[in-house]
């Protein structure tokens, strides 16, 4: 039992949708019109705002000094912003405790039963069983005796609240001010802002016409809008549901919506005013793995709307329960900042969207502390156009003695996009990213810092591939003795210029632009090409040219068909005074998506990225988009694409 007891006790909490704050209301009758005023306007606040992490640590702010003011001692409970009663008849006493029922039931979702004989209270969930004995201030947890005093509250009257324990038993992240405010959250909630773009999982993928800017009421301040009839934005996520929040208003028409390619629900965006960041559509209860949300315009609109717009602001991502990032909502330290609104703890608060940024200098660090000694064996890495070329993942138990610190991954070839890093497991409570080279002249960034613990990979029971490499490109390439299914070449004598296998039916097709760019032939590309049996030419020895485009936001597309039958294709790219995305998805979403970045600040770097895939089902498209990301030379810089093979 008390091997059990470690393990609970070393589960606590990582964070949710639930939001429980807990506050003492006046019984003062001096100025209580006035008081009564002020919290009530407090309280719709907080329900309005409860999924904005810093607004809603402000609200809380003002209801504790609202309750300083006022000398507060009774208790007022909100769960997920509304409030619920907790008055005497909803709150049991004994002994030095207080147990307030319904936050316990309705934010934990636990069975509460309470012995009126014998005064003990019994609280249950998911196989664990805590048992509160209020005479003698004892707890047990699954019969396993601990002190109450490593775990519980004061209420500031020497009453302790043992809600703090519960929830961390629970497994539910738990923040206590020193003035009896208790917040606490669900685990496996994530929140995306609009602004976190590309295609990988809880990012928004625009395709089509999309515009960004600001809006004062929107979530995080900012949105996305179109009114271009079948524009559409996608977003890959890993859970068991989803939810959209944007913009109704009278200029606003009728979007389509769907989960993983099946039928499409269509959701009005009207409404005679206009309001923010409202909750538009609701997925129902997904099987835990690998889904897509995607929201198409329409073009239609109801008879009362004047236009056709949708706009976006966010989704609530529910994901795997039973997985948790241990580094979620955890204390962290890094070396520096680059603004106040750029700080550490907003590389592991859960929304895609925030970020810590650091100075433009080498090296930089950024350590979580997990609480405890954890057992891990892997860290999740989504980063920031400011990406680290060269770091090392390290461990600690010790953070006092800087020679603690035991690497347990390095790399000198980073380049952006997500890092998930796994590694012999480890028995460690810091966990860092050390940062040696930056990948820019920016500093290091990170949308979001991950940990897991050994096993913490979700499982899904039936899915497709995708697995991806980058690497330096070759001196020369045969085409036709590694594209043994199909092969193309782009630009041999002109930026019309599209060479492929001849005999065979076309796998990788001819590229598609996209943005405005005007594509421009290349003649002195480093990597040289050969190939017989092709069409139209039928061979050509060691020719360096390609095709190229500058200008940010624009690239090239090309599709291959994909099926049950693993196959491999080779891309062959290159950045010249630019920074180029390579993305890659498979249509059905049934493997997350590839992302990776070819990064040159001046001269010329070529790459080829090997792509293994399979979809879940036939008759399924690999999509490969090459965009450019920053062009670090105006009117020079460019990406190129030069050649791809299929095996």
């Amino acid at each position: 039992m008390k091997k059990l007891l470690c393990v609970l006790v070393s589960l606590f909490i990582l964070l949710s949708s639930s939001v429980v704050t807990v506050y003492a209301e006046s019984n003062h009758n001096d100025s209580m019109k006035n008081k009564d005023a002020k919290a009530n306007y407090l309280k719709s606040q907080l329900k309005k705002y409860y999924t904005y992490g810093e607004k809603r640590k402000d609200l809380i702010k003002q209801i504790i000094e609202l309750k300083k003011k006022y000398g507060d001692n009774s208790i007022t409970v909100f769960v997920d912003g509304e409030e619920v009663e907790c008055d005497d008849l909803h709150v049991i006493k004994g002994g030095r405790m207080l147990i307030p029922i319904s936050p316990i039931a309705k934010a934990l979702g636990a069975e509460v039963k309470w012995d009126r004989k014998t005064g003990d209270v019994t609280i249950i969930k998911d196989g664990i069983t805590i048992v509160l004995r209020l005479g003698s201030n004892v707890i047990t947890v699954n019969g396993v005796k601990v002190k109450l005093d490593d775990y519980v509250q004061s209420n500031g009257k020497r009453t302790m609240v043992p809600i703090s324990f519960i929830s961390k038993i629970l497994k539910h992240k738990i923040i206590i001010d020193g003035s009896g405010v208790i917040d606490i959250e669900k685990d496996n909630l994530v929140t995306v802002n609009d602004s976190a773009t590309g295609a990988g999982n809880n990012q928004f993928e625009y395709v089509g016409s999309w515009n960004y800017g600001a809006e004062a009421n929107a979530y995080m301040k900012d949105n996305h809008w179109s009114l271009s009839p079948d524009a559409f934005f996608q977003v890959r996520f890993n859970g068991t549901q989803i939810k959209l929040y944007g913009a109704k208003a009278p200029t606003h028409g009728i979007a389509a919506v769907s989960i993983d390619g099946g039928a499409e629900t269509f959701v009005d965006y009207y409404a005679a005013t206009r309001t923010d960041d409202t909750l538009l559509y609701t997925s129902q209860a997904l099987a835990d793995g690998q889904h897509t949300l995607r929201v198409r315009v329409t073009g239609a609109k109801n008879s009362s709307s004047s236009n056709y717009f949708i706009t976006t602001d966010r989704v609530d991502v529910t994901e795997n329960s039973l997985i948790s990032n241990l580094a979620l909502g955890k204390p962290v330290v890094s070396s520096s900042i680059y603004s106040v609104d750029m700080s550490a703890d907003k590389a592991v608060d859960g929304i895609v969207g925030t970020r810590w940024s650091s100075l433009s200098s080498d090296p930089q660090w950024i350590y979580v502390d997990l609480g405890s000694k954890k057992n891990i064996s892997r860290v999740k890495l989504n980063w920031e156009a400011a990406y680290g070329k060269e770091y090392k993942i390290q461990v600690s138990n010790n953070v006092c003695n800087v020679n603690s610190w035991k690497d347990v991954y390095s790399t000198v070839a980073g380049d952006g996009g997500i890092d998930d890093i796994t590694f012999a497991a480890v028995d460690a409570r810091y966990v860092r990213m050390y940062g040696i080279k930056r990948g820019s002249q920016l500093g290091y960034s990170l949308w979001e810092f991950e940990v897991y613990s050994k096993g913490g990979t979700p499982s899904i029971p039936s899915i497709g591939m995708l697995a991806g490499s980058a690497s330096v490109a070759p001196a020369g390439v045969n085409l036709s003795t590694e594209g043994t299914l199909d092969w193309v070449h782009w630009g041999l004598t002109d930026a019309s210029g599209f060479n492929r296998k001849s005999g065979t039916i076309q796998q990788i097709s001819n590229y598609t632009k996209i943005g405005n760019g005007n594509i421009a032939w290349l003649s002195t590309n480093p990597v040289l090409y050969s190939w017989t049996g092709g069409s139209p030419i039928t061979s050509t020895v060691n020719t360096i040219s390609s095709v190229y485009l500058t200008g940010v936001g624009n690239g090239f597309q090309i599709t291959v068909p994909a099926d049950t039958t693993q196959k491999t294709l080779k891309v062959y790219v290159g950045a010249w005074a630019a920074k180029g995305k390579f993305e890659a998805a498979l249509s059905d979403g049934s493997a997350s998506p590839f992302v990776k970045y070819v990064d040159s600040s001046s001269g010329i770097t070529c790459k080829v990225f090997t792509l293994s895939f399979k979809a879940l089902t036939s008759g399924q498209t690999l999509t490969v988009k090459y965009i450019s990301d920053i062009i670090y030379t105006p009117n020079f810089g460019n990406i190129s694409l030069q050649a791809a093979t299929l095996y």
